[in-house]
């Protein structure tokens, strides 16, 4: 990402996906955004000071800002889905 970032490079592709813990204790991936023509914009790393009440246990996280040309916002469960294109007028 910091190599994307630093160069302006425009990815051909990129996808997120989210995810929580379920009543198995087991990671389930619950949403999906799959984008293209990706261009990351910043990556902004972050550490909570684990010293305050809460914190002790979050761990290193980043913060990223991007921009896309299409991307698409599905709900794994039922399949809800939405697709967003910036190059196509509605």
């Amino acid at each position: 990402m910091y190599n994307a970032v630093a160069k302006g490079q425009t990815l051909k592709s990129a996808e997120i996906r989210w995810y929580r813990i379920n009543h198995a204790g087991q990671e389930k991936c619950y949403f999906v955004m799959p984008a293209e023509g990706v261009k990351i914009t910043g990556v902004n790393p972050g550490m909570p000071g684990t010293k305050m009440t809460g914190n002790e246990q979050i761990n290193y996280m980043n913060s990223i800002s991007l921009m896309y040309d299409k991307i698409t916002r599905r709900y794994v469960d039922g399949n809800i889905q939405y697709t967003d294109d910036w190059n196509v007028k509605s």
